[in-house]
């Protein structure tokens, strides 16, 4: 066989073979509503009107897996510092606190879609999402 048939024929096995690896699966697609599920890691802060941390805060967290779902709900506390962290999978999470004695405001909730905040930054540990409660005193 000729040496530039056999070049050529490799060539586009290995193009074939690369893009095989590279294009997203139908069967994820599918499952997902053609929307692909993230893992991800979710991080946020609880203060008061005056920026102070607020511990033992009820935290619940709707995490949607699809445009579709419903949702699960899942509840965590914030530490000593405010600060509080969720493991997910799926397209975005809804988040609201809340904590006896002390007014929920527009700030004390908030949906993330891909956990990407609202300048376009990811969410980390040292970039938490803001939650805000106003303390009835």
């Amino acid at each position: 066989m000729n040496k530039k048939i056999i070049i050529g024929v490799l060539f586009f096995v290995i193009v074939v073979v690369v893009a095989l690896l590279l294009l997203p699966s139908n069967e994820t697609s599918q499952e997902t509503g053609g929307v692909e599920n993230k893992l991800f890691d979710f991080y946020g802060k609880v203060t008061n009107q005056e920026g102070n941390p607020v511990s033992d805060v009820s935290i619940k967290i709707l995490n949607i897996n699809t445009p579709s779902d419903s949702g699960t709900i899942q509840e965590t506390q914030s530490d000593n510092d405010g600060l509080f962290s969720f493991k997910g999978n799926g397209s975005g999470i809804g988040v609201e606190v809340s904590k006896e004695g002390y007014a929920v405001t527009e700030q004390s909730k908030g949906n993330f879609c891909y956990v990407i905040n609202g300048s376009g930054g990811l969410l980390t540990k040292e970039n938490p999402a803001n939650f805000v409660l106003r303390s009835d005193e």
